[in-house]
């Protein structure tokens, strides 16, 4: 049996999983993740289920976590987002090996990014050009006193740095170290240190309100 026979009867045996247990999810996929999640964008609806473990009994927790995605994902690429409304889930496809179970981020934001440029009109002060918008992330803070179960707000708090971990998935090349992101509940951060790997871009960050 060939590698491609292989794999077609793998994605099946995820598919019969979502087709038992799933609920119906809309696919998004975007070239130039300009607002992925439009009508512009929408690929089909499929039949999907998620879990942590193999038994769907383990919660997540504040953390970053892997969760396991049962779909047929031979139509899938990476970065292909799946969005219930009903079940207020929105997840990115990160992982989709042919032997192994796709994996995907459960978002939780919606993040903007911003690469600063400089020139010498205004005294070389940074104007931002956006790069990338309303694009699926996972966003924690990480600072001492951190709100679980939700990302915070500074809107009331001055003068305090507060710090970021955001997990999302773009082209790899395509974010720096000191590229800005805005998340949907307005804080405005600064990319310190990036960890690409082929499963995203784990993200740290900072912020400031003054």
């Amino acid at each position: 049996m060939s590698g491609a026979a292989i794999n077609s009867k793998i994605q099946k045996i995820y598919g019969k999983v979502a087709n038992k247990v799933g609920y119906s999810f809309d696919v998004y996929r975007s070239l130039d993740y300009i607002d992925p999640i439009q009508p512009r964008n929408y690929l089909k609806t499929i039949n999907f289920a998620f879990s942590l473990d193999d038994k769907f009994v383990k919660q997540q927790g504040y953390s970053f976590d892997l969760f396991n995605l049962w779909v047929d994902t031979s139509f899938a690429k990476q970065g292909d987002i799946f969005i219930n409304e009903e079940l207020n889930k929105r997840f990115t496809l990160v992982g989709n090996d042919p032997i192994a179970t796709p994996q995907g981020i459960l978002s939780t934001s919606l993040i903007s990014i911003y690469r600063p440029t400089y020139s010498s009109t205004g005294g070389f002060k940074p104007t931002r050009t956006e790069i990338f918008t309303l694009v699926p992330a996972q966003v924690m803070s990480t600072s001492s006193g951190a709100n679980t179960g939700n990302t915070g707000n500074l809107s009331q708090i001055k003068n305090v740095v507060q710090e970021w971990d955001i997990w999302t998935w773009l082209p790899v090349g395509t974010i720096k170290p000191h590229d800005a992101i805005i998340d949907d509940q307005g804080n405005d951060m600064t990319i310190t240190s990036i960890e690409p790997s082929s499963l995203g871009y784990k993200l740290h960050c900072i912020s400031t309100k003054q």
